[in-house]
């Protein structure tokens, strides 16, 4: 049987199901939870990034900056570390979290 629309014909048969199935719940209710799991890890890595960003600019400012005409400082060297030690402590994590779940 076919349904003739605005010039379009659609199938209308075989009717698709009037219940859901156990499956389509189950697929639905892993959907949800994925968009939900994914909405926290996109926020949480937002403010982790200001966070991070923050941090670095007042600890810059804690220490006098180097000369832009000078070799690399202390300062630069005590960023620098900081970026890579909170690298390193975040795929720490992730592996950690990759290997529990």
């Amino acid at each position: 049987m076919a349904r003739v629309t605005m010039g379009k014909e659609y199938r209308t048969t075989p009717h698709p199901p009037e219940e859901p199935t156990e499956q389509s719940i189950t697929d639905a209710s892993e959907s949800v939870t994925a968009v939900r799991r994914g909405a926290w890890v996109a926020t949480s890595s937002l403010f982790g990034l200001a966070f991070l960003v923050v941090a670095l600019m007042q600890v810059t400012r804690l220490f006098a900056t180097s000369s832009p005409y000078s070799g690399f400082g202390v300062v630069d060297g005590f960023v620098i570390g900081v970026v890579v030690l909170a690298f390193i402590a975040g795929l720490v994590i992730g592996r950690r979290e990759l290997v529990s779940a």
